[in-house]
Order: structure tokens, then C-alpha cells, then sequence
């Protein structure tokens, strides 16, 4: 594993991608993004300007995953998530969850924390976080991970996108759960470098902290 450089600007060094205990590498770009609209309210009454008065934010809408990387050998981009082959987007008929983990430069490391949700537990609350958002956290990442196991036997189920390293004063674990290909395509190109990229974009159901 790369060590982190010791910077105070956040690098890409800090993410290791894996499913399961393996490494999946040739991932160059890993973009995460949601939007929503905000609605402006303006003034309407007699002797008034129509101006705006209020922002409202409305519901959530858009969460995307983009997810560039190179395809190797003997597994293509989809089958490395953990779906079959997508001949066709149809093709998968089951979503996957994602854990993502970002790891700081080794300053300040925290000692063993422990296994499973008590070391979870235990490194949250090192982290801040209430003791309430941590239970529903908690909950929330021992049901995705039955589901994983439950469904690991299937093709296109199952499969985690995990983010693994060193845990330290700044280390950061999210969770996507329900993911979906949207889209995916690949680029083939005989007069550069000849590496088959491919680039896919994932919509899923929810994201939060467990660390």
C-alpha cells in the first residue's frame, strides 16, 4: 500500500479501492456527487418589488457515482463490482453497496479499536459523532453487509466497492448503498496508448458515515 504523503491538501493516495480483501486497482478517476433544487420565494403584496425573501430546498434528486477505469485481464469492469457481464444494462438484476474510505497522513494513528461494530462504535465516537446517528449508522452498515453475504452467491449480487487503510485522526468511511450501472461504455482507441477504457456512472439509494 502507498503510504500517504504527509500534505495538508488531500490526495488520491489517501483512497485504496477493494472488493472484499482484494485490491482492484487501474481505477483513475472516482467522482460521488448529489444535487437538489432550491427554490426561490419572492414577495408578492401591494406596494412591494417582487423581491426574493426565502430559499427552500427541495428533495434530493440526483446521486451519481462516476467510476473511470482500465480494463484488464480475466475480469472486465462490471465483473470486478461484482455483476456479470452487461451485455446489456439489464443484465443486472441486483443492486451492490459501496464503502469508501479515506485514510490521512500518519500522524496521530489510533490504536487497535477492536472487531466488528464495537470497534466501529468505538472509533465514531473518537470521531464526534452522536451517539444516536452512530446506532442508526451501525445498523445501517450490519444490514448491508447481511444482504451482501446473503446475496454473494448469486451473479450480479452482493458485490462491495470497499476503500481500505490505516486508520488514523482522519479516517473517513462512507457507505452507498442500492447501487445501479446507469450507464457504462467503453473506449477503444488502436492509435494511442491502445488501453481499453471504460467509464460507467452508478446511481444509488443512500450515503452516510460509519466512520
Amino acid at each position: 500500500m502507498v503510504a500517504v504523503p504527509n500534505t495538508v491538501t488531500r490526495m488520491s493516495h489517501a483512497l485504496t479501492i477493494r472488493v472484499g480483501s482484494r485490491i482492484v486497482g487501474a481505477v483513475h478517476s472516482f467522482a460521488p456527487s448529489m444535487s437538489r433544487t432550491v427554490d426561490t420565494e419572492f414577495e408578492v403584496e401591494r406596494g412591494s418589488h417582487g423581491m426574493p425573501v426565502d430559499l427552500v430546498p427541495q428533495a434530493v434528486e440526483n446521486r451519481e457515482l462516476r467510476v473511470d477505469r482500465y480494463d484488464t485481464y480475466p475480469e472486465i469492469m462490471e465483473e470486478v463490482f461484482g455483476t456479470s457481464e452487461l451485455a446489456v444494462l439489464a443484465d443486472q438484476y441486483q443492486p451492490f453497496t459501496i464503502r469508501e474510505m479515506w485514510r490521512g497522513p500518519p500522524k496521530s494513528p489510533f490504536p487497535a479499536v477492536g472487531s466488528g461494530l464495537a470497534g466501529v462504535a468505538s472509533l465514531a465516537g473518537s470521531l464526534g459523532l452522536s451517539g444516536a446517528q452512530r446506532a442508526i449508522n451501525q445498523t445501517q452498515y450490519e444490514l448491508g453487509n447481511a444482504t451482501a453475504a446473503a446475496a454473494s452467491s448469486s451473479a450480479g449480487a452482493g458485490a462491495a466497492f470497499t476503500v481500505l487503510g490505516t486508520l488514523t485522526a482522519d479516517t473517513r468511511v462512507y457507505v452507498y448503498t442500492g447501487c445501479w450501472f446507469s450507464n457504462i461504455g467503453r473506449t477503444i482507441d488502436a492509435k494511442n496508448d491502445r488501453v481499453v477504457s471504460v467509464a460507467a456512472t452508478l446511481i444509488y439509494l443512500d450515503r452516510f458515515r460509519v466512520l
